[in-house]
Parts: C-alpha cells; structure tokens; sequence
C-alpha cells in the first residue's frame, strides 16, 4: 500500500539531482487541497511537483527572489497566482514524441485500464486501476526527470526554450513566419 512516504521516495529518486547537481533546496512537502505539493528552489525559480492521484509540474519564476520562500516562512500558495511567471515544461516535447519514446519501451499502462466497470468484481478492478495508476505516475516523474536533464538551462534560469511564442517552438509544431502574418 502506497504511504506519503512512498511518493516521497518516489519524488527523491527523480528529482534528488536538482538538489545534487543544481543546488536547488527542498521545500518540506505539503497538503493543499486534495494536493500534495514538492517545491524545489533557487533563487527566483521553483520547479514545483503537485500530485493529485498523478503529477503534474509547473516551473515558477519570480522578478526577485522571494526571501520567505527561501527561508520557509511561505509557500508558493500563500501568492497571488499572477506573482510568478509560470511555464510549462511540456513544450520542450511538442508531439509528445519523448513521452511517445517512454511508452514505446513500455506500453502505455493507462490502456489497460478497463473500459467498463462490469468487466471487473469490486476487488479486482481496484486492484488493477491503482497498479495501472501507479506504474502511469512513475512513467510521469521518468518523463518530468528526462526533460529537466535534458534542458539544464531552464535550472539555471534560462526559459528561451519555453516561452510562449519561441519560434523554434512554433517550427517544431509546424507553424513558420507566414501564419502570424495579418
């Protein structure tokens, strides 16, 4: 049975690096909502880890360094949402093509997931979903991991891969100069 303790675990495996290779301070984890938030900090960045049943992540970037962050007195949900300036990590994989690579060595867990509750008892259905679940969020963390590894720039504070309207990233996806012509 999974513990906090053991997405704690699971948490430190992927992302201890950032506190090994980047210098980044771990944020004691906690609730908010039915979330449980792993916040890692330097300076004016937070690589923030939210699970709510699976992961999501979010990179934070502030004008100045946030004292009370830093020093655990706050937490980046004590802010007005707007205070950070927020990006999302998955637009260095447009096409999904290194989350496509991850299921292609092992298939996409979430396809096993039954398609109607009657093909299962009661039992044997929770059973399945939650190992389904679990082996899905461990996938997530490996592919929030690759990312990061992959793109150091972005821990040392270096978003020109994530902005909104990077022309590399519109290239990647297909657009080129001539459709934001008017």
């Amino acid at each position: 049975m999974n513990t906090d303790k053991h997405y704690w675990d699971e948490v430190k495996v992927h992302f201890g690096f950032l506190e090994t290779d980047f210098g980044f301070k771990k944020f004691p984890s906690y609730c908010y909502v039915r979330e449980v938030h792993h916040d890692f900090i330097k300076n004016n960045l937070i690589i923030k880890l939210i699970f709510e049943s699976t992961y999501l992540i979010e990179i934070l970037a502030s004008e100045q360094t946030e004292a009370e962050i830093l020093n655990f007195e706050k937490k980046t949900i004590d802010y007005d949402y707007n205070h950070f300036q927020r990006y999302d990590l998955k637009n260095l994989d447009p096409g999904k093509k290194i989350f496509n690579s991850l299921l292609s060595n092992k298939k996409n867990p979430m396809k096993d997931l039954p398609d109607c509750a009657s093909d299962y008892d009661d039992t044997t259905m929770r059973e399945n979903t939650n190992q389904i679940l679990e082996e899905y969020r461990l996938m997530q963390l490996k592919y929030f991991e690759m990312l990061l590894r992959d793109n150091p720039e972005i821990l040392k504070g270096d978003f020109s891969k994530l902005s909104k309207f990077s022309l590399e990233y519109w290239r990647k996806v297909g657009f080129n100069l001539f459709h934001f012509r008017i």
